[in-house]
């Protein structure tokens, strides 16, 4: 897991730079930041 999308995304790159990762189908997965003082349920509960 990384800290950063950047972190993420410099992996990504440093992987393909390999000749043995060129062709390798790779999925990035991220979630809400936990630290974020955006509260998204407290948000959606008061749109409805």
């Amino acid at each position: 897991m990384m800290e950063t999308w950047s972190a993420g995304f410099d992996l990504i790159y440093k992987l393909r730079a390999n000749d043995k990762f060129k062709t390798t189908r790779m999925i990035m997965l991220s979630s809400v930041d936990l630290q974020s003082q955006y509260d998204f349920l407290e948000v959606e509960a008061a749109k409805g």
